[in-house]
């Protein structure tokens, strides 16, 4: 299953790049991606999270990722990842997302293991630094993303990760 969702992910980066070259009727004049005003946005949204996220009971989370993800077009998925890599919040899907009808898709929910994913360890290793992960496919929806990652300190002293899955458009 890894190799074929390498290869997937493979090709839609191939294909991402191929459509970058191409515009739509009447959308000209509009960038296809600007790489500065999306790292901009991730920075200010993963702040914004953050801070709410540090003083927030544990039984909490869920209601602000809740809160906050209606304000986020391209935000498919935001969850919290506790220290020892175990998911602790539920993953909280953008209720617009269109999520692929089939067995093989569907969220995370709390005590799922994340402690081998590459954005857990990089966050965990490089605290309070944005990591942003390769393209793949998402096993929540189906659709092509990527995951932001940050560790925060919460008020209780242990370490989170905050996990932002943006959908890749081009």
């Amino acid at each position: 299953m890894a190799i074929i969702n390498k290869f997937v992910s493979n090709i839609s980066a191939h294909l991402k790049k191929v459509l970058q070259h191409y515009r739509l009727m009447g959308q000209e004049n509009v960038l296809v991606s600007d790489k500065n005003m999306e790292e901009e946005f991730i920075r200010e949204l993963t702040n914004k999270l953050v801070a709410k996220l540090i003083p927030a009971a544990i039984q909490a989370i869920d209601t602000i990722l809740e809160t906050d993800i209606q304000d986020y077009r391209d935000v498919e998925c935001l969850y919290v990842i506790n220290g020892e890599g175990k998911q602790l919040s539920h993953t909280i899907m953008k209720p617009r997302i269109m999520v692929e009808q089939d067995e093989n898709f569907r969220p995370a929910l709390p005590g799922e293991d994340y402690s081998s994913k590459k954005y857990f360890r990089q966050a965990m290793k490089n605290k309070q630094e944005l990591y942003t992960s390769l393209e793949y496919i998402s096993k929540a929806t189906g659709n092509l993303c990527k995951t932001i990652s940050c560790a925060y300190q919460g008020a209780d002293k242990e370490c989170y990760v905050l996990c932002i899955d943006l959908l890749c458009r081009f």
